[in-house]
């Protein structure tokens, strides 16, 4: 059962997502159509920028996700 809280944080998600990473093709569990020119960026997180990349991360792009 979907709630509302479901499909709106859902949307919030991938809007973020979509809104820094153009080309990246979401799946979401609620299926619901995704409105490309919803601007929901989240904002940047100080203390997670003060995290340092795992080495292994570090050349990863969005041809490389798939």
């Amino acid at each position: 059962m979907q709630t509302k809280a479901d499909r709106g944080v859902e949307k919030l998600i991938r809007a973020s997502l979509m809104s820094q990473f153009p080309n990246l093709n979401v799946i979401g569990e609620e299926s619901e159509e995704h409105d490309p020119s919803a601007d929901a960026k989240a904002g940047l997180d100080a203390e997670v920028l003060k995290m340092e990349c795992p080495d292994k991360y570090k050349d990863i792009n969005e041809e490389k996700v798939s």
